[in-house]
């Protein structure tokens, strides 16, 4: 299956849903989280209890994007129905 939501389209998705929600993340079906950090949609691996594993975080890559079978139905389900937790301080 190929993602029929581009990587430059899903970014513009996250950055939407963001940009409003200083100092959240949005958080996604595979138990990470995406957020804007310094312009840039980054992620990062949450577990079980919500808390960040910061040394998972980083940019999106588009291969990344490319490889994962699921990116864009995460991401619509991400946008359409977010589910927001608090950045870490």
């Amino acid at each position: 299956m190929s993602n029929k939501l581009t990587f430059s389209a899903a970014l513009d998705a996250y950055a939407a849903v963001l940009q409003d929600q200083p100092g959240k993340a949005l958080r996604q079906s595979n138990g990470e989280a995406v957020f804007l950090e310094g312009g840039q949609i980054c992620s990062v691996s949450l577990n079980e209890a919500g808390e960040w594993d910061m040394a998972t975080a980083g940019c999106i890559s588009p291969v990344a994007w490319d490889e994962c079978v699921d990116s864009s139905a995460m991401c619509a389900s991400a946008v359409n129905s977010p589910v927001f937790v608090n950045l870490p301080v």
